[in-house]
């Protein structure tokens, strides 16, 4: 069971097909844990950004929790295990493509109502986000891994990187393209 903590967690319990909770204790398995959470022990931890402080990691390391990155750190106390490109149907367009300007930190998507997460059906609806440069920090790391945003996208229909899994929004929906 994922600890939900945002929107990065429900990110992570559709990629992985998990439960979400609200209770400390239930979870195993927590995502970017803030500040207030580092005491925590004997847990699975995942990192999905590029922006999480390394010492953070170390001190969660320290207190017995397994680290799982999705993202490159230059360390040897995290196994790195990128996102897979493979379609995921839990995670849908929603109609709404917005700027990259909209949105200050990944949260902001619910919370301005750009997308939405449907508790019973365990699906998220996700915009599209007009990006300038797929590069960047927020959708993948230097070596091309992608954080939690940029699967999301890549599963939405932004194609974050190349390969045969593309356009996967119509892939999902068997939209037919002339």
């Amino acid at each position: 069971m994922i600890y939900l903590s945002g929107l990065d967690s429900i990110i992570e319990s559709i990629y992985l097909s998990d439960l979400l909770s609200t209770q400390i204790g239930k979870a195993q398995i927590f995502v970017n844990p803030d500040k207030k959470l580092r005491y925590i022990t004997n847990k699975t931890i995942i990192i999905t950004n590029t922006e999480y402080p390394l010492e953070g990691i170390h001190q969660l390391v320290d207190n017995g929790n397994k680290v799982i990155s999705r993202v490159y750190f230059d360390s040897d106390k995290i196994e790195i295990q990128p996102y897979i490109i493979r379609i995921n149907d839990k995670i849908r367009f929603n109609g709404r493509d917005i700027s990259e300007n909209d949105i200050e930190k990944l949260d902001d998507i619910l919370l301005k109502g750009y997308g939405e997460f449907d508790e019973e059906e365990k699906r998220l609806y996700f915009p599209k986000i007009k990006i300038l440069d797929r590069t960047e920090e927020p959708y993948m790391d230097p070596y091309g891994n992608l954080t939690e945003l940029g699967w999301a996208l890549h599963q939405v229909g932004v194609n974050m990187k190349d390969g045969p899994l593309i356009n996967l929004d119509i892939l999902k929906l068997k939209k037919v393209v002339i």
